[in-house]
């Protein structure tokens, strides 16, 4: 996520709507949000993949990725950088993990296991 332009949501909009144009660049509406966005780069077959496209969201937004999303993105696409630069710094929030809970896995074959018997 990454904020490219800021201003009023209906100037957003329009802009966002008149770049399409402009380019050619596709609009779609998310199925069940109905939000419309401009795919610049569409999603490949296969794994892994990458899409980008333009959206006016609300504002207040952070602007952030995982530390491998630069690495990951030329990676996948060829490209080095995404097409616009962020109008603020991006932030780098830490991973979280879940509640570490470690799933029992019994070796097959083994008929009881005195400390996997309560599990």
């Amino acid at each position: 996520m990454r904020t490219v332009w800021e201003g009023p949501r209906l100037e957003a909009e329009f802009t966002l709507m008149r770049w399409g144009r402009e380019t050619g660049v596709q609009l779609r509406h998310g199925e069940r949000s109905m939000i419309k966005r401009r795919h610049y780069l569409n999603r490949g077959e296969g794994y892994p993949t990458a899409e980008a496209y333009l959206v006016a969201a609300p504002t207040g937004a952070d602007n952030k990725n995982r530390n491998s999303f630069d690495r990951k993105w030329t990676e996948i696409t060829g490209l080095i950088g995404t097409r616009w630069e962020p109008v603020r710094p991006l932030v780098n929030h830490p991973v979280r993990r879940g509640s570490r809970v470690v799933p029992v896995i019994r070796p097959s074959g083994v008929a009881h296991v005195p400390a996997l018997a309560s599990a």
